[in-house]
């Protein structure tokens, strides 16, 4: 695929040089990986639009590619950990609460890998932004990911961890309700095992208000579909 060229080949000419001379840091190469999987191109293209508008641009013709749905199922499970590893916080925040990248997670990954994805994904963000505060390190331009370069826009102390973490996990609950509710089984142990691990990454994100709705509303549903006694 054209969009996957320039990245690759520039990546396989860097772990060819010799040991003497400049190599790719593990950074660098996370940056390559990102740019690869949201099909963007060069990091011109990129800086041009946001991650979000990237991905939907692309999606036709990532998704046509030969094993396109292997390459989906990869790009839905690791995209944002690459950008976390890339520095890029803020792309990976903006994933993290954009609906269509949700819903297809929820489509590539099934609604167990993919909820326990999104939940992973929140965690290792606010662990990003716990080590981030207070540091005076400027982290890259979150719409250059083939060139990390210092900006104040990508800094990871400049997320809104707790409205992201909030919104990242209502979305991936609605996604999964609407993926239920289109198979006629709203009630379903997917369903509630969802509520239930959505719930618990907001109880160990100081949310217990939000997280009890959550956790009341999965104990209801494992009550309905298991009976008042099941383990």
């Amino acid at each position: 695929a054209p969009f996957l060229q320039s990245p690759l080949r520039f990546l396989m000419q860097q772990l060819k040089t010799d040991s003497g001379k400049e190599q790719l840091t593990e950074e660098q190469v996370h940056i390559l990986a990102a740019t690869s999987l949201v099909g963007g191109g060069d990091d011109r293209s990129l800086a041009k639009k946001s991650i979000s508008e990237a991905m939907r641009a692309n999606q036709g013709s990532m998704q046509q590619l030969e094993g396109g749905r292997k390459f989906e199922e990869y790009t839905m499970a690791f995209l944002p950990e690459h950008l976390m590893q890339a520095q890029s916080h803020s792309s990976a925040a903006e994933l993290l609460v954009d609906s269509d990248f949700v819903r297809r997670r929820v489509f590539a990954l099934g609604i167990m890998e993919a909820t326990a994805r999104q939940v992973a994904d929140i965690m290792d963000l606010r662990s990003y932004a716990g080590k981030g505060k207070g540091a005076s390190k400027k982290l890259g331009d979150s719409q250059n990911l083939a060139n990390v370069e210092s900006n104040d826009s990508d800094a990871v102390g400049t997320v809104d961890m707790e409205t992201t973490v909030c919104e990242a996990s209502r979305i991936v609950i609605d996604e999964v309700y609407k993926v239920t509710n289109s198979m006629g089984c709203s009630d379903s142990l997917g369903m509630a095992t969802c509520l239930a691990t959505a719930g618990e990454c907001l109880l160990k994100c100081r949310q217990p208000r939000d997280a009890m709705l959550r956790l009341e509303e999965a104990v209801s549903i494992y009550r309905g579909v298991l009976g008042p006694y099941h383990v």
